[in-house]
């Protein structure tokens, strides 16, 4: 069922620090922000194949505004849980993608408030969020977080998140998404609506891409 979404706009002068999820310090671009949020609510359901598209997909458009466990004809976005052991995103048009680490094949960061995302940052495709079978995404101690997301609208590029939690049976629940209006425009990630995940759980969120790689690298030497 479509869910018409809750609007709501904001302008504001984004200029203070930002501490990112690597670890590292963000300084946002001072921007003038006009940035549209949608509420969501929605959530996926495990599917019964891999490849099924039998309506527990959560697609999303930031044209319309709309999320819906429906295709949608014109969605940016998409989540899918593969039998309860995948959380995945998926892009809807050419051109879109998320803020990504930089190790493990692009899957999406998890993102704490505060955060700039804009041209500055590092986008990928990687779809796995979670993954029970592999050590694979950057989402798999579950909870919630922000996916940093660039898009293209008729006027250019924009930049956007989904606040979202993935659950322990993979699910995933789209709370709210947002965007700048503006192209071309850095957005900075607003508070949680839900209690703020806690400093230790944000830093080793921000850390799992360096501690996998460093991982494979050990057994790899093992097995040469």
């Amino acid at each position: 069922m479509q869910t018409e979404n809750i609007i709501t706009r904001r302008r504001a002068i984004y200029g203070m620090t930002a501490l990112a999820t690597t670890g590292a310090l963000t300084l946002p671009n001072p921007a003038h922000a006009d940035v549209q949020q949608f509420l969501s609510g929605l959530t996926t359901n495990p599917s019964s194949s891999p490849l099924a598209d039998d309506g527990n997909d959560l697609f999303f458009s930031f044209s319309t505004g709309l999320s819906s466990n429906s295709l949608l004809v014109d969605y940016d976005f998409s989540f899918k849980t593969f039998l309860s052991s995948v959380a995945a995103i998926l892009p809807g048009k050419s051109g879109n993608y998320w803020l990504a680490d930089t190790l493990l094949g692009g899957y999406a960061l998890r993102l704490g408030s505060g955060v700039t995302i804009g041209s500055s940052g590092t986008f990928g495709n990687g779809a796995t969020l979670a993954s029970l079978t592999a050590s694979y995404g950057n989402w798999n101690s579950f909870g919630g977080g922000f996916v940093g997301l660039q898009f293209q609208m008729v006027d250019g590029t924009h930049y956007g998140w989904a606040e979202i939690k993935v659950l322990p049976n993979y699910a995933v629940r789209l709370i709210r998404f947002g965007y700048e209006t503006n192209p071309d425009t850095a957005i900075v990630t607003p508070q949680f609506t839900g209690p703020e995940p806690n400093a230790l759980e944000l830093l080793l969120i921000g850390f799992p891409a360096i501690g996998l790689y460093r991982l494979r690298q050990k057994q790899s030497k093992k097995a040469s």
